[in-house]
């Protein structure tokens, strides 16, 4: 019953069921971008399982923008009243017959009886119909059967199910979907209102909402809109250069640089990344057992091979490293084989903000970036992109 958790109920479901049932809309009205509406209801789809009226007052203060401070008789609409039937027991996840035929669906009584009892319950029950199919059964079902026992529902404890129907009060169900307009006028608003201000009350309490003003008609508003406004800002900077995907400048190449998924949608890094790999050269001394590095680095692969030919020249000289391998149990001087290395230069991507006409070619840039004052390579890591590491500064060779 969520032991070490928070607590779950029978009411909850996955935001995408609330979805299905009408409870969250399918647009977000404040804004004409379908990229900040398929992130909004993305963040929606993934606060995890929670309670219909939840739902419905989440998307309703998402719904009336990033400044609206609004109150609880603001947020009736035909979510929240489709939401306060679920808070009532009276909209359930039961049976309802389909040409005669039982069906699993999201249904209420033709005379609007409670059809379950909340109350606290294990993760694996939540998926569970509140009622069973036995309860829509007719009168030639129980005459055929000849027992009136399965009448309860499937919430609550074993000694407390709320009896649903009898033999002599026979259930009778509609489905939800197809008739959401009428079902969302059934109950009074002071009932739609007083289930609004129990979820806001739980969400203030949570960090969810904000309460603005206190008092008759107090105000909220709701609070995690950072997500909205990273996301701005990123198309911000990338708007601001009218760059297009796929220009090149000096060697650089525009790109989409580290591709995210937010909530269903690609969120894009954007960098200048070099159009031709970067590459640097290096010496390494290879034993049996290890490799070392020289701490140089070379610009072109003939420095680095004139380099190595010095020293195999002086692979004796007493300053390099002397290896011992094991022969018949004397251990006996080998001397290390000396090879060169290209290594291509990662993480080099600048900030989609960068005025690239005004940079270097990137294999010249990245030398002077390792052989220039410290100063330079400080500003252009500082030009780097968050998402990638900025190359390490080397020692150089030539």
């Amino acid at each position: 019953m969520g032991w070490g958790h928070s607590p779950v109920f029978y009411g909850y479901r996955h935001p995408s069921v609330w979805k299905e049932l009408g409870l969250i809309g399918d647009r977000l009205t404040f804004t004409n971008d379908e990229t900040v509406t398929k992130l909004g209801l993305g963040y929606l789809s993934s606060v995890g399982k929670e309670c219909a009226m939840d739902a419905a007052v989440r998307y309703t203060l998402l719904n009336a923008g990033e400044n609206a401070e609004i109150n609880a008789k603001q947020m009736l609409n035909q979510h929240t009243r489709l939401a306060a039937l679920v808070e009532e027991n009276i909209m359930a996840d039961g049976w309802y017959r389909v040409d005669g035929e039982r069906t699993r669906g999201w249904v209420v009584a033709t005379d609007f009886r409670q059809l379950w009892k909340n109350g606290m319950c294990s993760g694996y029950e939540i998926n569970n119909a509140h009622f069973p199919a036995s309860c829509i059964n007719t009168k030639e079902d129980l005459d055929k059967h000849n027992y009136y026992t399965w009448n309860r529902s499937n919430t609550g404890s074993y000694y407390n199910r709320l009896r649903i129907a009898s033999e002599n009060n026979l259930l009778e169900t509609i489905p939800v979907l197809g008739n959401e307009r009428m079902l969302a006028n059934h109950l009074e608003d002071k009932v739609v209102l007083r289930a609004i201000n129990k979820s806001l009350n739980r969400m203030v309490k949570s960090e969810k909402v904000v309460q603005v003003t206190a008092g008759r008609g107090r105000t909220f508003r709701w609070n995690a809109w950072q997500w909205l406004d990273n996301f701005r800002n990123r198309r911000l900077v990338t708007e601001a250069k009218q760059r297009k995907l796929g220009d090149v400048v000096n060697g650089w190449e525009y790109t989409k640089g580290k591709i995210t998924t937010q909530y269903g949608v690609e969120v894009c890094d954007y960098a200048w990344e070099p159009v031709e790999t970067v590459y640097f050269w290096r010496v390494v001394l290879n034993s049996q057992t290890n490799h070392t590095r020289l701490p140089y680095i070379f610009f072109n692969k003939e420095d680095a091979v004139a380099y190595k030919e010095q020293i195999d020249l002086a692979v004796n000289a007493p300053q390099f490293p002397t290896y011992y391998t094991d022969v018949d149990g004397e251990k006996k001087p080998s001397f290390p084989s000396i090879s060169v290395r290209k290594i291509a230069v990662e993480g080099f991507h600048l900030k989609a903000n960068t005025t690239i006409e005004e940079v270097q070619q990137p294999d010249i840039l990245y030398k002077r970036l390792m052989v220039g004052p410290m100063a330079m390579y400080n500003e252009y890591r500082d030009m780097s992109t968050s998402t990638h590491r900025f190359p390490t500064r080397q020692v150089s060779g030539k």
